[in-house]
């Protein structure tokens, strides 16, 4: 599933390690990169993603990438009022 905001493989790799609540810090070591690179990640990601911080950008994602809810089937039948 292509994501509508281009974001790199990197990109959502930092993004989601702070969904899973990591730090720019734990996450640079983690990816094997500079914290600095993190952050340098995090506000290309507020950018694209219009947020204004990295938890509301955690938040779009997600809201994204997670199915919508079925709707539960009516029932072929009502009782007559």
């Amino acid at each position: 599933m292509t994501n509508p905001w281009k974001l790199t493989e990197r990109e959502i790799e930092v993004l989601q390690g702070f969904t899973n609540g990591g730090r720019a810090k734990t996450i640079a070591r983690d990816l094997a990169i500079e914290p600095k690179t993190v952050e340098q990640h995090a506000m290309n990601l507020r950018r694209k993603m219009k947020a204004k911080t990295i938890v509301a950008a955690v938040l779009i994602y997600d809201r994204w990438a997670r199915p919508m809810p079925q709707p539960a089937p009516l029932h072929a039948t009502q009782p007559a009022n």
